[in-house]
């Protein structure tokens, strides 16, 4: 999206260890998971889902709402924002 120079973790991983592995995030990724996972339990047809895709491509899913959808990307901006990995 633009917002820091690379999109691996500051140690050279994955954006997938940044957003999910990555032991300096853990409580404000847990956080991030938990409120995904509630928005989640309210959604039409959303057992099958992974919280994974949900952050990347929320949008792409069928059974989430636009207004489920925004929450999903208002956690997500709200854990980046909390991790500092921003400009």
């Amino acid at each position: 999206m633009g917002l820091v120079q690379t999109g691996a973790c500051e140690r050279g991983h994955s954006i997938d260890h940044y957003f999910f592995t990555c032991p300096k995030y853990n409580g404000i990724k847990d956080k991030l998971l938990e409120t995904v996972k509630e928005i989640l339990a309210k959604c039409e047809g959303s057992k099958s889902l992974r919280q994974t895709s949900l952050l990347f491509t929320p949008g792409s899913q069928d059974g989430i709402s636009k207004r489920h959808n925004r929450q999903i990307f208002t956690a997500t901006f709200d854990f980046i924002i909390k991790s500092e990995r921003h400009l």
